[in-house]
């Protein structure tokens, strides 16, 4: 049985659409090759960190679909196998962008 994070992984995947870009393949090392080429200057202002993935994310690039509005990502991460544990959709909102972004470092072997 896969993991909540391995199932937000593949629904990453999934979404990632480079159709409209040169000689770059749907995958999530090319995701966080467009985040360098357009966010980079803040990797080199604050170092690397899975966070300043995460925020470049909010920006909804155009490389990547994904739900943006609070109801939709809260409904996608409980059926991706997140729990609540009390946690409100704010927080459910916040580990979501948080995960993606480490899932973005760790597949493209940046320390998050």
């Amino acid at each position: 049985m896969a993991t909540p994070r391995e199932n937000l992984k593949k629904f990453l995947q999934e979404n990632i659409d480079f159709e409209d870009y040169d000689n770059k393949e749907n995958t999530i090392q090319h995701v966080f090759d467009q985040c360098m080429e357009e966010y980079g200057h803040e990797f080199r202002r604050l170092g690397k960190s899975s966070s300043i993935v995460s925020e470049w994310l909010r920006g909804l690039p155009n490389c990547v679909s994904l739900p943006f509005y609070t109801h939709e990502i809260t409904d996608l991460i409980y059926a991706l196998g997140y729990e609540p544990n009390g946690r409100d959709a704010h927080e459910m909102d916040r580990i979501y962008w948080a995960e993606l972004g480490i899932i973005i470092c760790e597949e493209s072997q940046v320390k998050a």
